[in-house]
């Protein structure tokens, strides 16, 4: 299984551990990835998250996190899915 990387943007109310349950990844991973010593978060950080490709499926409609997906050349992947 391919591991890709992709930027996502904190958004209002976001959590390391919400973020970590979101896209299946641990905390600790997340702190190591990005640095963090704590688990605090601002609003618009960007942070990245390694993860296998997939996209999440609800009522056979593809759907995004909450959460901005951003491409490593601030692309926003939302956007440009469009």
């Amino acid at each position: 299984m391919a591991v890709t990387g992709a930027f996502i943007m904190c958004a209002m109310g976001d959590a390391l551990s919400i973020i970590a349950q979101r896209f299946a990844v641990s905390v600790k991973n997340l702190k190591e990835w990005n640095n963090l010593s704590s688990n605090m978060i601002r609003t618009g950080q960007r942070l990245i998250v390694w993860v296998a490709p997939t996209v999440i499926k609800v009522n056979s409609q593809p759907t995004l996190p909450t959460t901005s997906l951003v491409s490593p050349n601030n692309k926003n992947l939302h956007s440009a899915a469009r």
